[in-house]
């Protein structure tokens, strides 16, 4: 039984390589692209879970300086402590993430203005929060399409103080 008629090894194999490149063309074209954003420990590495965040893209017009929002999402991270969004089309320049932990527990830079870009080709990992950090503290690094947030319990004098520092 002859699948290709008479082509020869050659023939086929030229043929079979070109329908792989035309569909490796076009596969990108139906996937939308993601970023993952995750609060991390950084006294144990752990991923905090039960968190809550608002993420707006941010969409920067070409005839004027200041960047529109668009929608707000409102998403709960899932039980591993991961937010998985996907990112609408046209691809926004900025995000715009807030993180709403237990207020009162944790010190964390819970606002960030992520460059859509920078975090989908090699991820962005926030600042270190409080002070200088011990030697007790991870190292966390970013994967690509990720966006990592930092954060530390309060220790017992800011728990006892944030009621007169809180906004």
């Amino acid at each position: 039984m002859k699948l290709f008629g008479n082509k020869t090894n050659g023939k086929i194999f030229q043929d079979v390589l070109t329908i792989h490149l035309f569909l490796l063309c076009f596969t990108h074209l139906g996937f939308a692209q993601a970023i993952t954003v995750r609060v991390v420990d950084v006294t144990n590495g752990h991923l905090l879970t039960n968190y809550q965040a608002s993420i707006s893209p941010l969409y920067t017009e070409q005839n004027e300086s200041s960047t529109k929002p668009s929608q707000e999402l409102g998403i709960q991270s899932d039980k591993n402590g991961i937010i998985q969004i996907s990112l609408p089309e046209p691809i926004p320049q900025r995000l715009f993430i807030k993180l709403n932990l237990k207020a009162g527990h944790w010190q964390c830079g819970s606002v960030k203005f992520a460059d859509t870009q920078e975090a989908i080709q090699k991820g962005i990992v926030g600042l270190s929060p409080g002070p200088k950090p011990s030697k007790t503290h991870v190292v966390v690094k970013a994967m690509p399409g990720e966006i990592v947030f930092l954060a530390r319990p309060m220790t017992f004098f800011e728990r006892l103080l944030y009621p007169l520092v809180k906004e």
